[in-house]
């Protein structure tokens, strides 16, 4: 019987690879990561009209995630990648907004078709809804995905997120500190991080010398977010798998 399932499985996606591939018309472009560029796959997409291009092609290779990321955001593009950590976590800490990210958990889409189908979802999200950041997590071997929009930090967070990351191994940042990094007195950076803290983006810690502030939850939860969706995509029964 699982011969049976294996060969029917098989036969579907040869059938659907010599299928037509669907025509897409997308301004926004899909920038696959260093870490994950195959050329097949780009070339077979851009037969369906989907504008992908990868960072070694934009002469970028080798470069820092929030350089890659500053790049996304110029040529209004969506990372493809299947380490998401660099784009969620390093780039927020590096002060920069992560962009648009797409966590592929293979290396190549069983079925180009779907793909590029889940590609133009994206592209529309993108056009609709220029003022928002989307990630999104797709599954190689089910085609199977999940999209949630990001929260967008507030400027004040911004400003200090980098400082924030080096600061963790000492205690998190004092209130010194914020008076430097948002170029006011004591009063107004106690009032920003009392903001802060109760939006749940610090985290404070009392100490003899006052408080300190690290990383709150909503942060947390945030760098957290690609493996909450993963756990959310649940593969399709083979029943389902097999039908036409």
């Amino acid at each position: 019987m699982k011969k049976s399932i294996t060969s029917k499985r098989r036969f579907l996606r040869i059938r659907e690879q010599q299928l037509p591939l669907p025509l897409f018309t997308t301004s926004v472009t899909f920038l696959f990561d260093e870490c994950w560029a195959p050329a097949e796959l780009i070339v077979s997409l851009g037969r369906t009209g989907i504008n992908a291009t990868s960072v070694p092609n934009l002469g970028l290779r080798s470069s820092a995630d929030d350089a890659i990321s500053a790049t996304a955001e110029n040529i209004n593009a969506v990372v493809i990648t299947t380490d998401y950590r660099d784009y969620i976590k390093k780039t927020m800490f590096a002060g920069k907004l992560p962009p648009d990210v797409i966590w592929v958990d293979q290396s190549i889409p069983s079925r180009i078709a779907s793909f590029a189908q889940f590609l133009e979802l994206i592209a529309n999200l993108g056009r609709s809804t220029p003022d928002r950041r989307w990630f999104a997590y797709y599954s190689s071997n089910t085609g199977e995905y999940k999209i949630v929009e990001k929260e967008m930090y507030p400027s004040d967070l911004q400003a200090i997120l980098a400082d924030l990351s080096e600061a963790r191994t000492r205690g998190g940042l004092s209130t010194k500190d914020l008076q430097r990094l948002w170029s006011c007195n004591e009063s107004r950076a106690l009032r920003r991080a009392k903001e802060l803290v109760k939006e749940g983006w610090l985290h404070p810690v009392k100490t003899k010398k006052g408080y300190r502030y690290l990383p709150g939850q909503r942060l947390f939860n945030l760098w957290r977010l690609p493996r909450k969706l993963k756990k959310e995509v649940r593969r399709r029964p083979e029943k389902e798998d097999l039908r036409a």
